[in-house]
């Protein structure tokens, strides 16, 4: 007997996690990896924000340096041309977010095996405000703008 694994992530779900995961690739591939600096743009795209956020931690709560995330922030107006990400404001200990206009998706980077990974995007959408069908459509028009 055969079982089957139902993936009930739609095919486009897929397709725009890994455009968020690209966009992580290109900004470490750009980046100054020995001097990640959290909530720092290291974005090599001027419409997007992209910042490292510290590691993971592992079960005795000590930082574990294989394991890096990133926070990607998508603007609901970065799709328009000449856009440029808007500076955040941010307090000694955080970024201030802001759910009305923007998402923050993190992407995390194993790098013991070379892989990205993170929630669902769709999942992520929950704590904005922009409808998710608005961030699907810039996501995908800066893919296709900035694709090689």
């Amino acid at each position: 007997m055969h079982h089957v694994l139902i993936d009930f992530e739609s095919e486009e779900e897929v397709k725009v996690e890994n455009i968020t995961e690209r966009w992580v690739a290109a900004a470490r591939a750009n980046a100054d990896l020995d001097d990640l600096q959290e909530g720092v743009n290291i974005s090599p795209y001027q419409e997007l924000k992209i910042a490292f956020d510290g590691y993971a931690e592992d079960e005795d709560e000590f930082e574990d340096l294989n394991m890096e995330s990133y926070a990607v922030y998508i603007h609901k107006e970065a799709a328009s041309v000449g856009f440029v990400f808007p500076e955040h404001d941010s307090t000694p200990w955080a970024v201030v977010q802001r759910p009305s206009d923007e998402l923050c998706h993190f992407v995390w980077y194993d790098k013991e095996n070379a892989t990205y990974s993170g929630p669902a995007l769709a999942e992520s959408s929950e704590n904005s405000e922009v409808p998710w069908v608005i961030l699907e459509a810039v996501i995908n028009k800066l893919s296709s703008r900035h694709s090689n």
